[in-house]
């Protein structure tokens, strides 16, 4: 089956070839390449059709990934201030003109969200050329405010009618389909997935004095800050801890303040890909943040679980209802008692191991759930 995707796929090529904004994380843009490999994988050819957000004008590139993936880079313009509102209409016109020229190549056309610029042109393949859609949902952008937030209710409830399935990132979602009586329609919730290369090359890690924990990402009061704080705070002395991302400027000063003077605590900002893997290679515990007063937890998923994951590390976090098919995994540490646990963490650890088999065993669960529901999708 040949597939085209409309979402966002940011690769190094890109950014090295365009002056582009990384405002994806690492584990945002490896989900998105590791849905392509994975359908890859199931015999499946695939096109993304890619817009990005750049500094400056550029033309439409080619980029193949793979031997049955290639990503089709949208042209880019480089308005900024007022202007920024043009960028994604120049994304919706590529990608209109795109399905209009290729329908014939396509069989499934998967959608992002339901951002405009992606939902849109799929329409029009469902419309014009008769090809069956699909969404990948989550997100919740009807969470935002004012009229944005009107405008994402509207097209969500259209996305929601002409969809013939979807992919949902978090089984809470299914509780927005059944508000707009789109629950009866096939879904599947696929939380992410695995990069089996990467977990097949940490095969054989194994854990060393067990005092090097890591955050990476981009961190917010959303998700989970005040957590982070807690972490720098009761961090045992013979525990390191590095820090990398990003948030609001005054998280940013509120972080560096509560760092000062503790010399087992390092924050090290964002950081591009090469250095991020230098900094990664001593780590051995990773921790995800939760926020348990968030409404992001019933329309997202921490995707860097699944990169922490596929490095066959530890994963440590605090009690999470999206987290529960997890927490019984070798590699998945809980902390109940937070933060008082913390300092029983040396003695938790010493009683787990890594367990790559695990890991591979819930990979090969996800293809083949990926697979049924496509064949049922298509049928």
């Amino acid at each position: 089956m040949n597939i085209l995707i409309f979402t966002s796929l940011i690769t190094d090529a890109c950014l090295e070839r365009r002056d582009n904004r990384e405002y994806i994380s690492f584990a945002g843009r490896k989900k998105i390449r590791l849905l392509c490999r994975s359908l890859e994988s199931l015999g499946h050819t695939v096109d993304v059709c890619s817009t990005s957000y750049a500094k400056s004008i550029n033309k439409t590139f080619v980029e193949k990934i793979s031997r049955k993936v290639r990503i089709i880079h949208a042209p880019s313009i480089g308005f900024f201030g007022r202007m920024s509102f043009l960028k994604r209409p120049v994304g919706l016109a590529f990608n209109l003109y795109w399905i209009c020229r290729h329908f014939r190549k396509y069989d499934l056309v998967v959608f992002y969200n339901y951002h405009k610029e992606y939902f849109l042109p799929a329409l029009l393949g469902k419309k014009w050329f008769g090809l069956p859609i699909l969404m990948d949902y989550e997100d919740g952008l009807f969470l935002d405010k004012g009229y944005q937030s009107s405008l994402y209710r509207y097209i969500e409830k259209t996305a929601y009618r002409e969809t013939e399935g979807f992919f949902l990132v978090n089984g809470s979602l299914r509780e927005r389909l059944r508000i707009y009586g789109q629950d009866h329609k096939p879904s599947l919730v696929v939380n992410g997935f695995l990069d089996t290369e990467l977990l097949e090359s940490n095969r054989e890690w194994k854990p060393g004095a067990m005092k090097e924990l890591a955050f990476t990402g981009n961190f917010s009061g959303s998700f989970g800050f005040e957590e982070l704080l807690q972490y720098v705070q009761y961090l045992p002395e013979n525990f390191r801890l590095t820090i990398t991302g990003q948030a609001d400027p005054e998280e940013e000063k509120a972080l560096i303040d509560a760092t000062k003077g503790r010399s087992n605590v390092c924050f090290m900002g964002r950081m591009d890909s090469a250095r991020f893997e230098q900094v990664f290679e001593k780590i051995e515990i990773c921790i995800l943040l939760n926020s348990a007063a968030s409404g992001w937890n019933k329309t997202n998923f921490p995707s860097k679980l699944f990169d922490y994951l596929s490095r066959n590390r530890f994963v440590l976090s605090t009690c999470n209802p999206v987290l529960k098919p997890y927490y019984g995994l070798s590699n998945f540490v809980l902390l109940e008692d937070f933060p008082g646990g913390l300092e029983k963490l040396e003695q938790v650890m010493k009683k787990r191991a890594p367990n790559p088999r695990e890991l591979f065993s819930l990979h090969a669960e996800t293809l083949k759930s990926l697979e049924l529901f496509i064949e049922k999708l298509v049928s």
